[in-house]
């Protein structure tokens, strides 16, 4: 991860963690690499609370976050916070371990 100067975010990004926070600082801001999708990633701490910002493709959107939603509210994805359809913006809790695929262990196989 690389460190992100908060001002030089992009406009929606910048408003939806302001919706979401309001001025409390923002700690730890961070570019994150992976996923298959293009979306940025940008890992945060505020308050000892740690999250992820998403900001994916505008014309996938509903659909994604249709699938978020569904799955944060029965518990099997990180709380949502914040998404919006018109700007593909998502701020969500950030769940420690790896990501699929790059804990070290050997693949399922099927």
């Amino acid at each position: 991860m690389s460190a992100v100067d908060r001002s030089t975010l992009p406009a929606e990004v910048s408003a939806a963690l302001h919706a979401v926070l309001g001025d409390a600082a923002v700690e730890q801001l961070a570019l994150m690499s992976g996923g298959l999708s293009g979306a940025m990633l940008l890992s945060f701490t505020v308050e000892g609370a740690e999250y992820v910002l998403r900001r994916g493709v505008v014309a996938r959107a509903p659909r994604e976050l249709a699938c978020m939603r569904i799955a944060s509210d029965r518990g099997i994805a990180p709380r949502l916070h914040h998404a919006d359809a018109e700007t593909a913006v998502v701020i969500m809790d950030r769940v420690a371990g790896a990501p699929l695929g790059r804990s070290g262990a050997p693949p399922i196989r099927v």
